[in-house]
C-alpha cells in the first residue's frame, strides 16, 4: 500500500497476518516462543479507574487488579530464570470463553467467535500490565500484537499469552 512506502521506519508489523481458522494448530509462525503460558478462568479486561469524589482519589478495580496478578504469577512461573526482554517484542492471545447455557443447541453449534465484552483491547491492556517487569520491562515494547476471543467447545475458559521476541 501507499502509506507503506512513506513509511519506511516502520518497524513492527502494522498489521499482523490474518488467521485462517480455529482448527488451525496455531496462528503462530514456526518455532519456539520466548514465552508461552496459560490463566485458567473467564478472561477479564482492564477496568476503568474509578474515582472518588470526596477525596479525589484514582484507584483501580479490585477485579483488574487481581487478574493481572494472576497473570504476572503465572507469567513468573513461565519464566523462572530467564531476564525480562528488552527489545520489540509480538504478543499473541488467545482468549477463550465459555458458551452460555441459556443458548440453544442450534446457536452454541453456529457460534465461534465471542464478540461480547470484554473488549479485545481491555484485554490486551490487563495482559500488557500484568506483564511489566516479569516478561518485558514495558507493554510499550510490544510493537504486534494479535487478539482472538472464541468460545470453547467444551465449556472451558482460559486465556494463553504468547511471546516472543521481533528482533531488531
Amino acid at each position: 500500500p501507499h502509506w507503506m512506502r512513506r513509511a519506511p521506519f516502520l518497524r513492527c508489523d502494522p498489521f499482523p497476518a490474518p488467521l485462517s481458522a480455529p482448527a488451525v494448530p496455531s496462528p503462530l509462525p514456526p518455532g519456539p516462543p520466548m514465552l508461552d503460558f496459560t490463566v485458567p478462568g473467564i478472561p477479564v479486561g482492564k477496568g476503568r479507574a474509578r474515582f472518588v469524589r470526596a477525596t479525589g482519589r484514582a484507584y483501580t478495580p479490585a477485579k483488574t487488579v487481581s487478574y493481572e496478578g494472576q497473570i504476572a504469577q503465572y507469567a513468573a512461573i513461565a519464566m523462572v530464570g530467564r531476564e525480562p526482554l528488552l527489545g520489540p517484542v509480538r504478543l499473541f492471545i488467545e482468549a477463550t470463553f465459555p458458551k452460555p447455557a441459556s443458548w440453544s443447541k442450534k446457536r452454541a453449534a453456529e457460534t465461534l467467535w465471542h464478540t461480547g465484552k470484554p473488549d479485545f483491547d481491555n484485554l490486551a491492556k490487563n495482559v500488557g500490565d500484568g506483564l511489566n517487569g516479569i516478561a518485558w520491562r514495558d507493554d510499550a515494547q510490544v510493537c504486534s500484537a494479535q487478539v482472538i476471543k472464541r468460545y470453547s467447545n467444551d465449556g472451558s475458559a482460559w486465556l494463553r499469552v504468547v511471546i516472543e521476541p521481533m528482533g531488531e
